[in-house]
């Protein structure tokens, strides 16, 4: 009995070093004096039950020359280490939604049509007003996690011109 009661106590001081580690928060950072600066940050909401991520993002620096609206997605992989944006891969897409004939994502059907980095296909385009203006917004998304297979930490985002030229990224940390 002692050792059966011995070992369940040391299971227990065991499990904490055992568990997975856990990202309430991650956030990509968007430091570019001469261009597109601002951040995205996602915060996991695990009260009430919700599952998914709290995103929320604020962007300025586009210019008066940048044509919008502009697109903005969760890719693969992260910056290259140059600091360009070819190296993140393509869209975040864990599920792999059909694409063909032609990958058009329906918000209200967002698990079977829309990639999961593909956030503004699911909450919108960044719209500044006037042009070259500061943009912002938040939303809740059910399919970004933080941690887990899908996990978006170490992946990157990318903002698209309206002809979908990659104009900045950022790792997701």
């Amino acid at each position: 009995m002692r050792f059966s009661t011995a070992c369940l106590a040391l299971t227990a001081l065991a499990a904490p070093a055992l568990a997975l580690p856990t990202a309430d928060h991650a956030v990509a950072k968007f430091e570019n004096p001469a261009g597109v600066s601002g951040q995205v940050t996602f915060e996991r909401q695990p009260k009430c039950g919700a599952q998914g991520t709290h995103v929320s993002f604020q962007f300025s620096g586009f210019g008066a020359t940048a044509v919008g609206p502009f697109s903005y997605h969760i890719h693969q992989s992260p910056v290259g280490a140059d600091g360009g944006c070819t190296a993140t891969g393509g869209h975040f897409d864990p599920y792999a939604v059909p694409k063909t004939p032609v990958y058009t994502c329906n918000p209200a059907q967002a698990r079977a049509t829309c990639e999961v980095g593909d956030l503004s296909g699911k909450h919108g385009k960044l719209n500044p007003l006037p042009a070259n203006g500061p943009v912002s917004g938040s939303y809740h998304d059910v399919d970004v996690e933080l941690t887990g297979a899908n996990a978006i930490v170490g992946r990157s985002v990318v903002v698209h011109n309206a002809q979908g030229d990659r104009i900045a990224c950022a790792n997701i940390v």
